[in-house]
Formats: structure tokens, C-alpha cells, sequence
């Protein structure tokens, strides 16, 4: 467990799912990507650990093709700028992401820590060669297959991985924490939102929260994350809400809570939802 100046107990791992949906209500490529460094920011700053894009179908849009760009935006923003020119090559498909803001994170900042990200600049037969940047000095790894595989990293190039300098070894995402933070892990399920909290609740045991106008208002809904190891907080998109999207199978989260008691506005927009509900539930 983590524990913040206020000496409150704060969950280990802070996961967020959002819809592939998500921005599909903006046509300009630019402006779409610069919200979704936006939300980065935002996911920086209440210290997120792991963000999953869910499949929302939207039967007007390539929600498939949106989601993964979302997750490719996401990891652009959370890569360290001294490893986004290795990791993001200049490209067609690529030439939006520098208008996102920078995230600012203390591992954005210094490559001092004793974690820090790395990327794979060589997979060869037998080995991997692992390059990272510390104390402005850079310096390649060698590490086996095997021990790529066992962290959850597939056998590619440029790839961004994680390095624990003090134990000399690799760092699962998976394990990311908001002790040391570092950054958020993302992934695209392409699961539908059903299939993507089951196997979320397999992967992070704690409370899954959905957000929605028609939840119950915090105040009432007798949620106290603070207790517990993990939280996972749910959120809708832009043209459908959670009670639209998960119909009947409301049994799928813990609690299904509405963060703005006196909302004036017709909706929310996911970002701006992300933001209060951090807030709203003291995570930030």
C-alpha cells in the first residue's frame, strides 16, 4: 500500500478502462490528438498504473481501428522524451503525436530513478539488447528471450520495457505501482466491456467502479477505496453511457456510482469524467 502526505492509505494499483469510443465525436485527426494527451495528463497527474481500452461498437465508426490508435497515442505520451524518437520513428501514421502535452512525471523529468524505462533495440536468435538512458548516460543490456517473455513483452524491436537498476533485472508492467510511480501501462483488449471487466477483476482483485449520470451519488454509494489494495474505475463514451453500453449485466461492477450530484450539463466528457471522479474520490 501507498501512503500520501495526508498519511491516508491509497491503493496500490489505479486502473482505468475507457471505451475505443472514446473522441470518436471528433473528426480532426490534431484535435483528437491532443485530447487524448489530455487525458494522459490527466492520468499522470491522479497517478494511474494501468489503463485498458475496452471495444465499444459503434455501427457509424471503426471503433477497432480507433482503439488502438488511442492506445498508441497513450504510449507515446507516457514514453520518456529521450526514448520517443527509438520507440515512435517519424511517420505519416505518427506526425500528430507531438502536438499531445508533455506528461511532466518525475521519470519524464530525471532518468535518475532506480526504476526506469528502457526500450529493445536488437532481438536477436538467443538474446535481446536492452538500451536505457541513467544519469544522462546510455548503456545496452543484455537479457534472454525468456526473461523478456516471463515480464509479458513480446519479441520485438522498440519496444518499451521496463528496468529495476537496483535488483539488475526487468520489471513487468503488470507490477507497476503508484509507490515509485513511473508512468501507466497501456493496453487495447478488443473485448467488449463484459469480457474486459472479467478479466480485468482476474487481473487486479479490488473494487471495479463503474461511473454513470443514473449511479448511485457518491455521497450515498458507501465507496471507500482507500481500503482496499486496487480500485478499477469504468467509464462510458461520448454517444453512450455505461447503462447503455453493459444493458442488464450491472452485476459486473462493485459499484456503479455518479461523482456530480448537481451536474448542469447534459454529459460529461470521458476526460473531464476521469479527472472529477479522481478527485471526487481523494485518488489524486
Amino acid at each position: 500500500m501507498v501512503r500520501d502526505v495526508d498519511n491516508k492509505v491509497q491503493p496500490n494499483k489505479l486502473v482505468v478502462l475507457i471505451p475505443s469510443t472514446f473522441t470518436s465525436n471528433l473528426k480532426n485527426r490534431l484535435i483528437r490528438t491532443y485530447v487524448i494527451g489530455e487525458l494522459a495528463r490527466i492520468l499522470g497527474i491522479g497517478r494511474v498504473t494501468h489503463v485498458f481500452v475496452y471495444h465499444d461498437k459503434d455501427p457509424y465508426f471503426d471503433s477497432n481501428a480507433l482503439g488502438r490508435y488511442i492506445t498508441k497515442v497513450l504510449k507515446y505520451a507516457v514514453t520518456p522524451p529521450w526514448l520517443k524518437k527509438k520507440v515512435f520513428p517519424l511517420s505519416q501514421d505518427n506526425k500528430y503525436l507531438g502536438v499531445i502535452p508533455p506528461l511532466q512525471i518525475s521519470s519524464h523529468i530525471s532518468d535518475d530513478g532506480p526504476i526506469i524505462w528502457g526500450y529493445t533495440s536488437n532481438v536477436s536468435d538467443n538474446n535481446v539488447v536492452v538500451r536505457y538512458r541513467h544519469n544522462r548516460k546510455w548503456f545496452n543490456k543484455q537479457i534472454s528471450k525468456e526473461q523478456l517473455l516471463a515480464n509479458n513483452y513480446s519479441l520485438k524491436t522498440n519496444q518499451l520495457v521496463l528496468l529495476d537498476l537496483e535488483r539488475d533485472t526487468l520489471v513487468s508492467t503488470m507490477d507497476l505501482s503508484r509507490d515509485r510511480y513511473v508512468g501507466f501501462h497501456v493496453s487495447y483488449l478488443n473485448l467488449d466491456l463484459h469480457k474486459s471487466v472479467k478479466r480485468i477483476r482476474d487481473l487486479f482483485p479490488g473494487p471495479i467502479v463503474g461511473t454513470s449520470r443514473r449511479g448511485k451519488y457518491l455521497e450515498d454509494a458507501n465507496l471507500t477505496p482507500t481500503s482496499k489494495e486496487n480500485i478499477t474505475l469504468v467509464f462510458g463514451g461520448p454517444n453512450r453511457g455505461l447503462y447503455d453500453i453493459v444493458g442488464f449485466r450491472l452485476r459486473d461492477f462493485d459499484y456503479m456510482i455518479n461523482i456530480m450530484s448537481h451536474q448542469e450539463t447534459k454529459t460529461l466528457r470521458t476526460e473531464e469524467a476521469v479527472m472529477l471522479t479522481l478527485s471526487k474520490l481523494n485518488l489524486c
